[in-house]
């Protein structure tokens, strides 16, 4: 991704937003495993950049967060970094050992929520 200027972390940012919607910080930082704290700190350097907005959330009580039109863009340059570098690693342990790779992780996942 290092030709686009973000990181893998940003990019998953940007991937649930466009495909989740508008959704609350608290949502946002359980669909990517961290606290509230480190989402806000990550996502202070996409809302400078202008990929995405955090504003009053639907009940007035959350913030939430949207993907802009210029993070849909950024996404899509993005896209083919990201699947070139997912092909490299399926290439490098095979797709079996990949697909068990991806299990384990979820599994890791699952014992610390």
């Amino acid at each position: 991704l290092h030709p686009t200027g973000i990181q893998g972390t940003q990019f998953s940012l940007l991937a649930i937003l466009h495909h989740a919607g508008e959704l609350p910080i608290t949502e946002v930082a359980e669909k990517i495993g961290v606290d509230r704290t480190t989402l806000t700190r990550n996502l202070k350097t996409l809302v400078g950049r202008g990929y995405v907005t955090v504003d009053q959330g639907k009940d007035g009580r959350t913030k939430s967060v949207q993907l802009t039109g210029a993070g849909r863009d950024m996404l899509v340059k993005a896209l083919p970094f990201w699947e070139q570098a997912q092909q490299k690693i399926v290439d490098g342990l095979g797709p079996l050992r990949f697909k068990g790779v991806l299990k384990e992780l979820a599994a890791i996942r699952a014992l610390t929520k």
